[in-house]
C-alpha cells in the first residue's frame, strides 16, 4: 500500500496499537484491545473514562492537559489515528487541541500532530515538538479547509517518518469518508528532532480562554511503517494488506467466488528483485518481545553466525554463498548449508518454494533489510473483450479440493454463497484482492478458466499492476528444530490440502517475527510436537490464520492474526484465527486474535492439557471455543463481541477464571453438551494415537470451574448451561461457579443464567443472581442497575473473588491465593 501520499513513497505497514474502547473503565483509558496499558497521569483531572466503543473526556478544564499513551506500542517510522467527536462549538473560543503524539519518549519528548477547534466552527491542524518537561515547540501550521460542526465526528491522522530530516504530517477529514493528501506537513532537521523509536498516544489541551466541554475519542488505530527497497527492475508496489490510509482498518474479506476447473502446478523461480551490494555484518542483538505481532519486515535484527551462507536476488546460485559472492534462490542455499546452520536473506522479494529437510538449520533476513517471499508474479498483455480485459496464456493452476485430501469435496466445508472459497486462484490489483467470480464482468473481480488458459479481470487494468498467485507454498519444513524468522511471506495460492502455506512438520521448529499475509487458505500449518510460535502478524489468510493438529506441546505466544477466513469457507466446522485439533499440552498465551470471520481462538477434536491465557479475542463471529476436549485453564482473556464469547462443548475438567466477557449477541458464556460421546461407532475427532474410546477425552460437558470472570449484559444469557440432547441435567455435570460479577442492565434485558433440565429443552431463568445462588449453593455478584450503585457495588467486589490456585496464578503472573474479580492489567 502507499501510505502518506507523496510524503511517504511505497510503505510497508504493520499493525501495533488498536483500540476500539468496548470496555468499562470509570478513570482513564484502562487497556487496548492491542498495544497494552495506557500510562495516564491524573486522569480524574480531565475526567476520562470508557463507555460503549469511546474515551470520554468530560471535565477538561481550561489551562489543563490530558494525555495517554502506550508504551507497549512502539515505533520510529509510524501512522496513527483517531476518531474525534467534535464538544459544543459556538461563537465563543473553544481553544480546545487534540493531538496524536509519535515517538512519544519517557521523558516527555514526542511529535504532535493537532488539531485544533476554535470559535465558529474553525479549525486548523498544527504540528510541534516537546522537549524534556513542558517545553514545545511549534513546526508549523495550516488552516482545515473546511467548517467543523457540533457533535461532528472527524478523523484525525498523524503520520512520523525518517531522520535527519524527520518528516511529520498530520491531516483531518470528516470519518467514513476518504482522506485527503496530507494537509500540513513539516521536515524538523534541528539537533532537537527526536530520533529513538517511540509510544503512540493521544493528547489535549483546552485553552486558558475556553471553555470546558466534553468530548470524545474513538476508533484509535496505530502502524508501524517500514519504507519499501527501491528494487531494479521495479516489483510490487502492494505491501503487506492492512489499510492505513482511511479512517476505516477492517480486515479485507474476498467474498464472491464461484465456478471453474481443476490441478496443481508447482514451480520454483528464481527471485525477482535485486539487494543492496553486502557489507560488512553489524553487531545486533534479536528483536525484543514486547509487544503483540511481528516487527516490520525490514526491521529484525538477528545476529548473523560465522559460517552462515548467504542469499541475494544479485547473485548466483553458482557462486560459493559467502557474504561476498552470495547465491541467488533461497533454496540453493538451504542445499548448500549444513545441518544446524544459518541462511541470511538479503532483502528483496523472492518468488520461490522452499524445501528444508535438514535439523536446526535457520533462515533469516540480513539485520535491518526487507525480504519478503511471494507467490505471486506481474500479469501484463490485456485484451479488452466486451466488458472485460483478458490475459491469454495463463497456464497456472491450483487444486481446489474442498477438504483436507486432495480430489475429496467435502459440504461441510463450502457456503452455497460462497461456492469459490476453495479455489486458491488469488489477483491483486494495486494491492487489492479481486473477488474470484465464474465471469468477470463487474469491477473488483475476476475470473480463471483452466481449459481456455485464461484470466479475465472485470475492471480496465491500464497504467496498474496486477499480480496473480502462481506459487502454492512458501516453506515446506520436514526437517527437525528449524527456525524461520525476520521476513514477510504473502500471496501464496495454497490449496486446502496442502494444510499452509508455511507447513511446519518436522517437529520441534520455531516461526518467529514473521509478517504472513494474503494466502489463499492456511497461512502457518503446525503438524508435529514441541513447536514455538512466536511475535507473527498474520492477516487476511483465507481460511485459517494458524493451524495446528498432533502439535504436541506447542507453544502460541505475542501473535497478530485479524482477517481470517477471508473466503467465506464454512466457519464451522473449517476455520480459525487460530484453530488447533487433537494435540496435547497446548500453550497458548498473550495473542490478539482481531475482526475473523471465524472463532478468535478454537480447541476442537480431543486436545488435552491445555493453556488460554492472557489474550485478547474482538470482533471475531466467535471468542473463544473448546469442543470435544479435556483439561485446561482458560485465564484472564478479553473477549469482546461474537455470537458466543466463551463456548464450552462436549469438554470437562476446565477452569475458567477472572475473564472479561463483553458484547456477545447471543451468550457470553455457554457449556452445551450434545449427542457426541468418544465410545460412539464411527466418532469423527479422535486423536488416532490414542485407545478408543480415550478415557482423558470422553467427550463430556462435566467438573468446570467459572470464577471470578465478569459478564457484560449484552447476548441473551449472560450464562447459559444446557445438555440439549443426551437428557443430562446441569445439576449433574459438577459445576462450581463462584466470585463472578454478572453486570446487570436497567429491566434485565440480557437473562444472568439458564440452567438446563433433563429433557433436553427446559431450562430454569435465573433473572437475579442471588436467586441462582440460594437454589444451587453458589457465591456470586451483581451489580445494581444504576450506574452510582453500580459504581458502589464494583468497588468492593474483589474480597468476594475465589482466591487464585497456583497453577491459574502462575499463567497469569500473579501470587497465588491473589484475589481479584475480573481480568488483570
Amino acid at each position: 500500500m502507499t501510505a502518506g501520499g507523496s510524503d511517504s513513497g511505497t510503505i510497508t505497514t504493520h499493525v501495533i496499537a488498536k483500540d476500539t474502547f468496548n470496555r468499562s473503565v470509570s478513570s482513564g483509558f484502562g487497556t487496548a484491545d492491542l498495544g497494552g496499558i495506557y500510562t495516564n497521569p491524573n486522569p480524574a483531572n480531565s475526567g476520562t473514562y470508557v463507555s460503549a466503543g469511546k474515551a470520554i473526556i468530560g471535565g477538561l478544564q481550561p489551562g489543563k492537559s490530558f494525555g495517554a499513551w502506550l508504551p507497549g506500542a512502539s515505533a520510529k517510522d509510524e501512522l496513527s489515528q483517531i476518531d474525534l467527536t467534535l464538544p459544543t462549538i459556538d461563537s465563543q473560543k473553544s481553544g480546545l487541541y487534540v493531538a496524536l503524539e509519535t515517538r512519544h519518549q519517557s521523558d516527555g519528548r514526542a511529535y504532535r500532530g493537532k488539531i485544533y477547534i476554535d470559535a465558529n466552527g474553525k479549525a486548523a491542524l498544527n504540528i510541534s515538538r516537546t522537549a524534556t518537561g513542558s517545553t514545545e515547540t511549534g513546526l508549523g501550521d495550516a488552516a482545515l479547509p473546511f467548517a467543523v460542526r457540533s457533535g461532528e465526528t472527524l478523523t484525525v491522522q498523524t503520520q512520523v517518518v525518517g531522520t535527519n530530516p524527520t518528516r511529520v504530517s498530520v491531516r483531518a477529514f470528516p470519518a467514513g469518508t476518504t482522506a485527503p493528501a496530507w494537509q500540513l506537513g513539516v521536515s524538523d532537521a534541528s539537533t532537537a528532532q527526536v530520533t529513538a523509536a517511540g509510544s503512540v498516544g493521544e493528547w489535549g489541551h483546552m485553552s486558558t480562554a475556553g471553555t470546558s466541554r466534553p468530548f470524545a475519542l474513538s476508533a484509535f488505530q496505530a502502524w508501524e511503517l517500514g519504507t519499501a527497497p527501491v528494487t531494479t527492475p521495479p516489483t510490487s508496489s502492494a505491501a503487506p494488506s492492512t489499510s492505513a490510509a482511511t479512517s476505516s482498518a477492517a480486515p479485507s474479506t474476498s467474498a464472491t467466488k464461484t465456478t471453474a476447473p481443476s490441478t496443481t502446478k508447482a514451480s520454483s523461480t528464481a527471485p525477482s528483485t535485486t539487494s543492496p551490494a553486502p557489507t560488512s555484518t553489524p553487531p545486533v542483538t534479536p528483536p525484543s518481545s514486547g509487544s503483540v505481532g511481528s516487527v516490520a519486515v525490514g526491521a529484525a535484527q538477528y545476529a548473523v553466525p560465522s559460517g552462515a551462507v548467504f542469499v541475494s536476488p544479485s547473485g548466483s546460485d553458482s557462486a560459493a554463498g559467502s557474504q561476498s559472492a552470495p547465491l541467488r534462490t533461497v533454496q540453493a542455499a538451504v542445499n548448500k548449508a549444513a545441518a544446524g546452520g544459518t541462511v541470511v536473506v538479503r532483502a528483496g522479494t523472492y518468488h520461490e518454494t522452499v524445501s528444508i529437510t535438514k535439523a536446526n538449520l535457520t533462515v533469516q533476513a540480513y539485520p535491518g533489510e526487507a525480504v519478503w517471499f511471494d507467490g505471486s508474479s506481474v500479469v501484463s498483455g490485456w485484451t479488452k473483450s466486451g466488458s472485460s480485459w483478458v490475459h491469454s496464456g495463463w497456464t497456472n493452476e491450483f487444486d481446489h479440493s474442498a477438504s483436507f485430501t486432495t480430489g475429496k469435496n467435502d459440504a461441510s466445508f463450502i457456503d452455497p454463497a460462497y461456492p469459490l472459497a476453495a479455489w486458491p486462484d488469488q489477483t491483486f490489483v494495486n494491492g487489492t484482492e479481486l473477488d474470484q467470480v465464474s465471469k468477470a464482468n463487474a469491477a473488483g473481480t475476476f475470473a480463471v478458466d483452466y481449459s481456455a488458459n485464461t484470466l479475465t479481470l472485470g475492471s480496465d487494468p491500464a497504467g496498474k499492476e496486477v499480480r496473480s498467485s502462481d506459487l502454492a507454498k512458501a516453506f515446506l519444513v520436514t526437517g527437525n528444530g528449524v527456525t524461520l524468522q525476520g521476513f514477510g511471506v504473502r500471496r501464496y495460492g495454497t490449496p486446502v490440502p496442502m494444510m499452509g502455506a508455511i507447513l511446519l512438520y518436522g517437529g520441534s521448529d520455531t516461526a518467529r517475527n514473521l509478517v504472513v499475509s494474503d494466502n489463499a487458505s492456511q497461512s502457518l500449518s503446525l503438524m508435529k510436537a514441541n513447536n514455538k510460535v512466536d511475535h507473527l502478524s498474520i492477516s487476511d489468510s483465507g481460511m485459517t490464520g494458524i493451524h495446528g493438529n498432533e502439535a504436541d506441546n506447542t507453544l502460541i505466544s505475542n501473535t497478530y492474526i485479524t482477517g481470517s477466513n477471508r473466503e467465506h469457507f464454512k466457519r464451522s466446522p473449517t476455520c480459525g484465527g487460530i484453530k488447533i485439533t487433537r494435540s496435547v499440552g497446548i500453550t497458548i498465551v498473550n495473542n490478539s486474535t482481531v475482526d475473523n470471520n471465524s472463532t478468535g481462538i478454537w480447541l476442537d477434536e480431543s486436545v488435552r492439557n491445555f493453556t488460554i491465557a492472557n489474550n485478547t479475542s474482538t470482533g471475531n463471529t466467535k471468542g473463544m471455543t473448546l469442543e470435544l476436549s479435556d483439561t485446561g485453564i482458560v485465564a484472564n482473556n478479553k473477549v469482546v463481541g461474537g455470537e458466543y464469547g466463551i463456548l464450552i462443548m462436549d469438554t470437562g475438567n476446565v477452569r475458567v477464571f477472572n475473564n472479561s466477557v463483553k458484547a456477545a449477541t447471543s451468550r457470553e458464556i455457554a457449556f452445551i453438551q450434545d449427542a457426541r460421546r468418544q465410545a460412539a461407532s464411527g466418532a469423527v475427532g479422535r486423536d488416532p494415537r490414542m485407545p478408543v474410546p480415550d478415557p482423558s477425552c470422553p467427550w463430556l460437558l462435566r467438573n468446570i470451574t467459572l470464577a471470578n470472570n465478569v459478564l457484560d449484559t449484552t447476548g441473551t444469557y449472560q450464562l447459559m448451561v444446557q445438555d440439549q440432547q443426551t437428557n443430562i441435567p446441569a445439576d449433574k455435570m459438577n459445576l462450581s461457579i463462584n466470585g463472578n460479577l454478572f453486570t446487570a442492565r436497567s429491566g434485565n434485558s440480557a437473562m444472568p443464567v439458564a440452567w438446563g433440565q433433563s429433557d433436553n429443552r427446559t431450562m430454569t431463568m435465573y433473572p437475579v443472581v442471588s436467586d441462582f445462588d440460594s437454589a444451587k449453593g453458589m457465591k456470586n455478584l451483581q451489580t445494581a442497575a444504576s450506574s452510582a450503585a453500580k459504581k458502589a457495588s464494583v468497588s468492593s467486589i474483589d474480597a468476594s473473588a475465589v482466591p487464585l490456585p497456583a497453577d491459574v496464578a502462575k499463567v497469569i503472573g500473579v501470587p497465588t491465593g491473589t484475589k481479584k474479580i475480573g481480568t488483570f492489567n
